[in-house]
């Protein structure tokens, strides 16, 4: 029971982690100045990049092992199909975290230090950094969606 609990609360900080990590960088790039080879812009991307390595990547590997974990230890959980499809859920959020947030990231600073270098133009950077509103949003939506499976365990059953 100690550790289902322990699992559960896990979890839950863990997708708290990583959709209050989505918001905080949604909203840093919001108030982000325009894309220029400038500390201040550089800034924010760093700023970025940090809150995706240190925060969204972890929580979101904190949520998925505490969810497999949970399954291996509860049996129930093995033949419910919501966990099934949470699990199927979750492998998408992680893929697309890496793909629409960790490596975009870590790109953009790199782009803007080449700018700030002099290596490629300023007026390049906006065609150099690729911002996936989308993804994020879609992200959250996913995120959203997990917790009201975990929450209202739906019992899907056959009319036999």
């Amino acid at each position: 029971m100690l550790f289902r609990k322990t699992m559960k609360a896990l979890h839950t900080l863990g997708a708290i982690g990583m959709a209050g990590g989505i918001a905080a960088m949604m909203l840093m790039m919001n108030a982000a100045p325009e894309p220029a080879a400038s500390a201040d812009y550089l800034a924010v991307r760093v700023a970025v990049y940090d809150v995706s390595r240190t925060l969204i990547l972890p929580s979101m590997a904190l949520v998925f092992l505490s969810g497999l974990l949970s399954m291996a230890a509860y049996f129930p959980f093995q033949n419910a199909l919501w966990v099934w499809l949470k699990l199927g859920a979750g492998f998408l959020i992680f893929e697309s975290m890496l793909a629409t947030i960790d490596a975009p990231a870590r790109k953009a600073v790199d782009a803007v230090n080449a700018a700030m270098a002099g290596d490629i133009a300023s007026a390049d950077l906006p065609t150099r950094i690729q911002d996936a509103w989308g993804a994020w949003w879609a992200l959250l939506t996913l995120a959203a969606l997990n917790v009201v499976l975990a929450v209202w365990r739906p019992r899907f059953k056959s009319k036999n």
